[in-house]
């Protein structure tokens, strides 16, 4: 599904008639796709004319360019540059506006396309992914941080390329959700995608001492000089600057390392491009989650994405009351916020990075002050808020009493904003969640997985039991936490119960369409637990469910098909 090239005439681009330089790492399609956006936007122009090096001096004065045209030389072939190109050009009577591509730019003079074209393209941009109207409107894409794209290139029709990938690629997996958090994810993997299409443009030769410098984050690689020819390689395709031996990355570049940039980086760029040099930065990048054992706990917490009532969090749900909210509070808005920056981060980070646990107690502080200011129909989700950010604020640290009395918090804080109920008719199919039972219930889902991996005592175990027992509200999410239970019954060791549970209860649910990814891990799990046992007879079985479960993982291009290599090599599976 492919929406953009969004309508860009209406645009307004200061830029009055002159000359000026376009990157001579475009390719041949940049160049057209910079004339369309180019040419309506400028106030003035009348006629376009795209010609080439060589056709120029085929036409020579005779063309007539009025002062009305917008002309673009494209550089087909470097050997037709002209060695004197400001002298060409000067030979060519009358064009208003001249955008010329030559074997090398002068210092600065491309940086028109940062300043007077990349703002007018990212207003826009912002301006149609808020559009209400949008066809994609239904599936959040209000929610895509088109600032973030500006922020990845300094180049406009990069940035529209970005945004169309990042279409591309939610409206490819909307079944697995379109919260922000979604979307952001759809850019990280256009980034990726597009740093590998721009590294491909180099020969191996050029591409392998390039990508080694992309990944060397900051560390200079052994060998000096290939590090140099690598420098020198991204200059040539816009992605580095080169000065007295020392690369500056572009920002493009310099996101390699992120997940899941360098995850859709791997899947793209060929294998030829990879040396043991650039496999080993990739590696020390690696999330870890990616980089984790093969055990089923740590295997099943990426099953995590299917939460009860349909694949949310908190963070949205409480934004989605916090809109109907009257009178309206600034400070839940923020709550929401925090919420889900605490949410991307792995468990086990102690303490919180410096400033998202500022924010965190900025945001505490002001809810305490606003709840004894607020209207008292207000109060019960300005308690909500606080509950939920103290639970994710400590849902990665190894305090599970901490952790009980936050979830008591948020009980009793969602039982507060619960509406009365209506007795339903006898005999009526049952009525879905309500939204404090999915407030409580993704509370819950959302710490059952560190639970799991960190009980250790018999208590502890049963606690995690029994939280995954109060996360089930559909189906969905019962599949879900019997997969985390049956983690917790491998942990004692009684595979036999964790394998009953993962074939009996997990596995039949993420059979249907739209859990693929909670199929895969599903999966991975079984095989996981057969290898474990130790029988012979259980290696065909594994290695059928670790195939299909590769098969599914790299066609949606996630963490876990890596992770599910490491399990078929440990095992000895990928011999044969």
């Amino acid at each position: 599904m492919r929406l953009l090239p969004i309508r860009l005439d209406g645009l307004e681009i200061p830029l009055g008639p002159g000359r000026y330089w376009i990157p001579p790492y475009y390719t041949l399609d940049d160049v057209e796709r910079l004339g369309d956006l180019l040419a309506p936007g400028l106030r003035g122009v009348r006629y376009r004319v795209d010609t080439t090096w060589s056709l120029l001096a085929t036409m020579g004065r005779k063309a007539g360019f009025g002062t009305e045209t917008l002309l673009i030389v494209r550089m087909d072939d470097p050997v037709d540059v002209p060695e004197d190109v400001e002298g060409a050009l000067d030979a060519v009577p009358g064009p208003g506006w001249v955008f010329v591509q030559a074997r090398t730019a002068p210092a600065g003079r491309t940086g028109w396309l940062e300043k007077a074209v990349k703002p007018v393209v990212m207003r826009h941009l912002a301006k149609v992914a808020a559009d209400p109207g949008h066809p994609l409107a239904g599936l959040g894409f209000a929610a895509l941080p088109v600032p973030e794209a500006a922020a990845l290139t300094p180049d406009p029709v990069e940035l529209v390329e970005l945004v169309a990938a990042a279409i591309d690629h939610r409206t490819r997996h909307a079944d697995r959700g379109t919260a922000a958090g979604d979307w952001r994810r759809s850019l990280m993997v256009a980034a990726g995608e597009r740093l590998a299409a721009r590294l491909s443009r180099l020969p191996p030769e050029e591409a392998r001492p390039a990508l080694e410098v992309v990944l060397a984050g900051g560390a200079e690689p052994p060998d000096a000089q290939a590090f140099q020819a690598g420098c020198a390689a991204l200059e040539r395709i816009g992605l580095a600057r080169c000065t007295r031996g020392h690369e500056s990355l572009g920002p493009l570049a310099a996101r390699a390392t992120e997940d899941p940039v360098l995850a859709a980086l791997e899947a793209r760029l060929a294998p030829e491009a990879w040396t043991p040099a650039a496999r080993g930065f990739a590696e020390r990048h690696r999330p870890p989650a990616a980089a984790a054992a093969a055990d089923l706990p740590a295997l099943l917490a990426s099953v995590a994405s299917a939460f009860p009532g349909g694949r949310t969090d908190c963070a949205d749900l409480l934004a989605a009351r916090v809109g109907g909210q009257q009178p309206d509070l600034p400070v839940l808005r923020e709550a929401a916020d925090v919420l889900r920056a605490l949410e991307v981060l792995p468990l086990g980070v102690d303490p919180l990075p410096e400033g998202l646990a500022a924010s965190v107690v900025a945001v505490l502080r002001r809810l305490d002050r606003v709840r004894d200011e607020a209207p008292p129909a207000s109060r019960p989700l300005v308690d909500l808020a606080r509950a939920l950010v103290r639970l994710y604020a400590v849902r990665g640290l190894d305090l599970i009493e901490l952790q009980a009395d936050a979830l008591r918090d948020v009980d009793a804080a969602a039982d507060a904003c619960a509406a009365p109920g209506v007795p339903a008719p006898a005999g009526a199919a049952p009525a879905p969640p309500s939204w404090e039972a999915r407030v409580r219930a993704e509370a819950r889902a959302r710490h059952v997985a560190g639970l799991v991996t960190r009980a250790r005592s018999a208590a502890d175990q049963d606690r995690a039991i029994a939280l995954a027992r109060e996360a089930s509200i559909d189906e969905l999410s019962h599949a879900v936490m019997a997969s985390y239970i049956a983690a917790v019954f491998e942990a004692r060791g009684d595979r036999v119960e964790a394998l009953r549970i993962l074939r009996g209860e997990a596995l039949p649910v993420f059979v249907g369409p739209g859990n693929t990814r909670e199929r895969l891990v599903c999966r991975a799990g079984i095989a996981v637990l057969l290898l474990k046992r130790g029988r012979r007879a259980d290696r065909r079985e594994a290695d059928d469910l670790l195939r299909s479960a590769l098969a599914d993982a790299e066609a949606l291009r996630i963490p876990e098909a890596e992770q599910i290599r490491r399990i078929r090599t440990q095992a000895g599976l990928d011999e044969a």
